[in-house]
């Protein structure tokens, strides 16, 4: 598999009350194309600002992020927001979904903002719904859906648009066993079936274990 992203001597550093605290201290990583890996690690180590990091949401203090070999940090931030947009999909703890549109619309709404019709994204978003079993709940708004259902319009909305990459927050962890492990189970079956790439950073470790690639992050590091 060819490499699809790839982290070069990243770093990020924070000031708090008055003194620098280093979280990635040189990073290098390197993610293949389809590729499923698994970030770990004790809280606060700095795993989220990586997974922000790689997905354009914040910026290095140092170093290099590389998609399909270009450094996405030298792009303006128009044309950084089109590619995020466009190129990679994100799982949060908290599913983000519009209380005030439907699942299917909460779906569709990455690809409406990215100038697509509202034709063909209701297409998608019905498809991808009927993906994860969510094709009978469409028109219901986060309100009246269970944890795990809102989990399934949310992993549907980040795989909308087919992204090269999507990234998970701790995205089980605001469920119980039976809908993690049904989540969790609906992102291999789209990985397979769609051939994005996964990164997820958890702290479920028999999650972690699922993944092909587990990493653990310490000291502003990844150890294998």
């Amino acid at each position: 598999m060819d490499i699809l992203c790839e982290v070069r001597n990243l770093q990020k550093s924070f000031w708090q009350g008055g003194k620098r605290l280093d979280v990635i201290r040189g990073m290098n990583l390197s993610i293949r194309q389809g590729e499923m890996l698994s970030i770990v690690g004790a809280s606060g180590v700095g795993k989220s600002t990586l997974l922000h990091i790689i997905g354009t949401l914040d910026q290095p203090t140092g170093g290099e992020v590389y998609f399909g070999g270009e450094n996405v940090f030298a792009r303006k931030e128009e044309e950084l927001a089109r590619f995020r947009g466009g190129s990679i999909g994100f799982v949060f703890q908290f599913h983000h979904l519009l209380p005030e549109f439907t699942a299917l619309e909460n779906v569709m709404m990455p690809g409406l903002i990215q100038g697509r019709s509202f034709r063909e994204m209701d297409k998608l978003g019905t498809a991808i719904l009927r993906g994860v079993g969510m094709i009978d709940r469409i028109q219901h708004k986060p309100a009246e859906l269970s944890g795990g259902e809102q989990q399934r319009v949310a992993l549907a909305r980040a795989l909308v648009l087919s992204p090269e990459m999507v990234l998970a927050d701790e995205f089980t962890g605001n469920l119980d066993t039976e809908n993690a492990r049904m989540v969790a189970d609906l992102l291999f079956k789209l990985n397979e079936e769609k051939g994005a790439a996964v990164i997820v950073v958890t702290h479920d470790m028999a999650m972690a274990a699922r993944f092909g690639t587990r990493y653990v992050m310490a000291d502003g590091i990844l150890h294998c």
